[in-house]
């Protein structure tokens, strides 16, 4: 984020360029139209040749200079104004193009009297319109006066397309082509209506940039990547444009380049066989005359070698066809008189009077069909001695010469004057009628000219798959491009690392000049072995190390194949094999595998095989790292024979814990049974002998208080205190014997001493308690029946200091040859902390009191909340 202090420096000077800019452009816009009310070509061409401004074009260029000062010095609703008129002007402009139609917004402010290289008078460009309409588009989107996330971005967008349109048609007039900056054959933009562009354009973005610096907007005001990539973008469409613009202007050139190859074909043939009645002709001057025979042979000679002529005739000095050949089919001709003909007439009189060869226009034949005459005057010693004429049909003659050019691609007209004499339109051919080339034909007195229309299919073949090709990359890259700067906007910090490696570069080349020293050095002294192999596995180098490993000297390993260090031709197979699976994945290849020394040894290796490629991805050679794994190998035996001996000791020894853990339970077993008869024995003593001695004494006390006769009120009261105190201590006797071992336990077994245990617990605590007892007469051991009281103890006890619960229910059973007791609460629960720990010494004696008889103690959390007690323990063993 950008401190105050700093956001009001870099606005000021933002504001200031922005205001320059809007500046900038409003007097471009007015000089544009100035020009066009005072005729200046600077003003509004630069130069003579190149497309003018137009009207409309200046004054949106004032109207959105102004609209964008407006922004800037907050004058929303004349920005919406200005911003509303350039749309609307833009728009219909825009529609103009799309639909063929003429709105007559192009003339309604002005007239324009300068049309070059502009299809429409008045009418701006349509990349100018485009700019126009994104213009008029940010004025209104910043104008609104809320700027949410997307309107911001679709603002920058706006920018950004206008920059680029104007550096890209600025960019086509300094290649110093057309086509860069024209779209398709429509009218091109201007030169000054470019830089007006890209003002504009960089107008917009720094007005967005001092905007969102200013309010320290969560849009990254200076990251460039949305600008970068729809800045390629449009610039790909700009030239996706030129593309096809230039492989039209490709085509047109080819069309024309026919064009021209057809009349000079028509011209050399036309005169080659014009040329053979001139020879006719001089013939028969140099011999004052030529016998028919004579003659007809000549002109048999010529139709046959001259496919145009239709036929070859003498016409006497009176205009009277004497002689024709050949006969067949111009019966009628013979004996006609040519000069009937108002075109031969003045053909006939024309190469009389000039002594020169004279051609008709085309006329009708008798037998039909249009032709041309060729008329050659002949003079014997001055004298007048008729013409040689020669006869083309017009069909067959284009037909000879057009037979093996221009093909079903073009359709071919011939026009003399306005007086269409040939034509050739194959049917089902598409034509473009707007591609028409037209080229006189200069034939002697002839003037023709030859129209060639293309056909749709060779614009097709004329056209490529480049333009949408450069299209799809060069809008892939705009969005890569676009990556791109994001991420290198994100990740500033790298230009260090960039700094450090330039550094390092320099190093490097200083070092250039020592590294294959350095690099044999570390070749030669390497530990592990190399070797080096073409990528046809031809032995080049080996290191020092791989010499001893192998045997060989660097001089015989040179050249040889690398059969020669392996076991066999099947190790050779799987040895490239795994080579080529690694390097199909593009991995090192790392395995272990036998070689054979020079001595015939087979020893193990492990490998460590890369392929080397030059900068074209030309595999270069292939580097193997060699390792001598014998001694491992040997001690990884070593380790796997000493690790199964371990293995056998951890068994004993394991077995030896287990039996050890087991004479620690018996002996448990045994402390327990000899503390409960230590109980028991206290228990008996207790009872008998405290017992007995308390009753005798309180039966003395009794008899004193009886035979006392002074009425002693004091000494009544401290015998009454002792009595007291004696019954006390009888039940506190009797409580501590049973605790140590219950009477009742032993005399009427568990069936009576659990319940009468419970109804206890639950007088002491509080805690109601609810006791079934179903053995079904079965009988338990005393030590098990002590046990199971033990665990019963134990578990109460935890529920009255711990539980907090106000319900306990205790269920005792005999299944399946098993004793089973459970014993649930309502309380809180235990937590898993103080089931498995080590300190809570109760439940660990009652886990091994039970595990004493093989039995089990399970403790869990109850689903219905507080806790739950299992004791398993078998009936029989242990």
């Amino acid at each position: 984020m950008f401190s105050s202090k700093q956001n009001t420096a870099d606005t000021g000077w933002m504001k200031k360029g922005v205001v320059t800019l809007c500046i900038l452009v409003i007097l471009l816009g007015v000089l544009g139209m100035v020009g066009w009310y005072t005729h200046s070509t600077l003003l509004i061409q630069l130069q003579a040749h190149l497309t003018p401004m137009q009207y409309n074009t200046a004054l949106g260029f004032s109207l959105c200079g102004i609209g964008l000062l407006a922004l800037v010095y907050h004058r929303s609703r004349l920005a919406m104004f200005c911003g509303g008129l350039v749309t609307i002007f833009s728009l219909l402009t825009l529609m103009q193009y799309l639909f063929g139609a003429d709105f007559g917004i192009d003339r309604f402010l002005f007239e324009p009297d300068i049309t070059t290289k502009t299809a429409f008078p008045g009418r701006m460009a349509p990349s100018t319109a485009l700019a126009h309409l994104l213009s008029g588009l940010f004025l209104l989107i910043m104008a609104g006066g809320c700027w949410p996330r997307i309107c911001i971005l679709v603002a920058r967008a706006f920018g950004i397309s206008v920059l680029a349109l104007g550096v890209g048609h600025l960019l086509g007039y300094a290649i110093g082509g057309e086509t860069p900056y024209g779209w398709s054959h429509s009218t091109y933009m201007a030169v000054n209506t470019s830089a007006g562009f890209v003002l504009l354009g960089i107008g917009h973005l720094a007005f967005l940039w001092r905007l969102l610096i200013k309010q320290e907007s969560g849009i990254k005001a200076h990251n460039m990547a949305l600008e970068s990539g729809i800045g390629l973008a449009v610039l790909v469409i700009i030239l996706w444009q030129s593309l096809i613009a230039q492989e039209r202007l490709q085509a047109i050139h080819f069309i024309e380049s026919q064009v021209d190859n057809l009349v000079v074909k028509i011209q050399n043939s036309m005169r080659q066989q014009i040329l053979a009645i001139g020879r006719m002709a001089r013939r028969w001057e140099n011999q004052g005359g030529t016998p028919h025979a004579l003659w007809s042979a000549d002109a048999i000679h010529y139709l046959q070698h001259n496919k145009g002529l239709e036929a070859i005739m003498w016409v006497d000095p009176s205009t009277h066809v004497s002689w024709i050949e050949p006969m067949s089919g111009n019966e009628t001709t013979r004996n006609l008189y040519p000069a009937l003909e108002s075109r031969s007439t003045r053909a006939l009189e024309t190469a009389r009077l000039k002594h020169a060869v004279v051609a008709t226009r085309n006329i009708e034949l008798h037998p039909g069909g249009k032709a041309i005459i060729v008329y050659y005057p002949l003079y014997i010693d001055g004298r007048f001695d008729g013409y040689i004429g020669g006869v083309f049909r017009i069909a067959k003659l284009f037909k000879s010469i057009l037979n093996n050019l221009a093909g079903k691609d073009f359709a071919i007209e011939v026009f003399d004057g306005n007086e269409e004499i040939y034509r050739r339109i194959d049917a089902g051919v598409v034509y473009e009628p707007n591609l028409i080339r037209t080229q006189s034909i200069s034939i002697i007195n002839l003037d023709w000219n030859l129209r060639l229309l293309p056909s749709q299919k060779l614009l097709v073949d004329q056209t490529s798959l480049l333009p949408l090709i450069e299209l799809i990359v060069g809008l892939l890259l705009a969005l890569l491009l676009a990556l791109v700067v994001d991420r290198a906007h994100a990740a500033q910090y790298r230009a260090s690392v960039l700094e450090l490696e330039v550094a390092e570069r320099k190093r490097t080349q200083e070092a250039l000049a020592t590294s294959e020293l350095w690099q044999r050095s570390i070749f030669n002294a390497m530990e592990e072995g190399l070797l080096v192999t073409t990528p046809e596995w031809l032995m080049v180098d080996i290191n020092p190390a791989s010499q001893a490993m192998l045997g060989y000297s660097q001089a015989e390993v040179a050249g040889l194949p690398m059969a020669v260090i392996h076991v066999d031709h099947d190790h050779v197979v799987e040895f490239v094999r795994r080579i080529k699976v690694a390097f199909d994945k593009g991995e090192i290849a790392r395995f272990e595998f036998e070689l054979k020394r020079k001595n015939g040894e087979i020893f193990p290796t492990e490998h460590a095989v890369s392929l080397i490629r030059d900068n074209a991805g030309t595999a270069m050679g292939i580097v193997s790292t060699l390792r001598d794994v014998t001694i491992r190998k040997q001690t990884e035996q070593e380790l796997h024979h000493h690790r199964g001996h371990l293995e056998d000791l951890i068994v004993a020894r394991t077995g030896e814990l287990h039996k050890s853990r087991e004479s620690l339970r018996e002996l448990t077993a045994h402390l327990q049974s000899i503390r409960e008869d230590e109980r028991a024995s206290i228990a008996r003593e207790v009872h008998d002998e405290l017992g007995q001695a308390l009753l005798a004494l309180s039966l003395d006390i009794h008899w004193v208080d009886k035979n006392l006769s002074a009425p002693d009120l004091i000494l009544r009261e401290k015998i009454k205190s002792i009595l007291d105190l004696i019954d006390a201590t009888v039940e506190s006797v009797q409580r501590i014997t049973t605790q140590l071992r219950p009477a009742l336990l032993d005399d009427l077994g568990m069936e009576a001493a659990i319940p009468w245990y419970a109804g206890e617990f639950q007088q002491r605590t509080g805690i109601k308690c609810d006791t079934k007892v179903v053995l079904d007469g079965v009988s338990i051991d005393n030590d098990k029946n002590i046990t199971i009281f033990r665990i019963l103890q134990e578990a109460l006890t935890n529920v009255g200091r711990h539980s907090g619960a106000s319900h306990v229910n205790i269920f005792l059973e005999v299944k399946g040859g098993q004793f089973l007791m459970t014993i649930r609460d309502d309380g809180k629960g235990i937590s898993n902390e103080q089931l498995h720990n080590r300190q809570s010494f109760g439940l660990q004696g009652m886990r091994e009191r039970a595990m004493a008889f093989g039995g089990e103690v399970l403790i869990n959390n109850n689903a219905g909340g507080g806790t739950v007690v299992i004791l398993t323990m078998p009936l029989t063993g242990c």
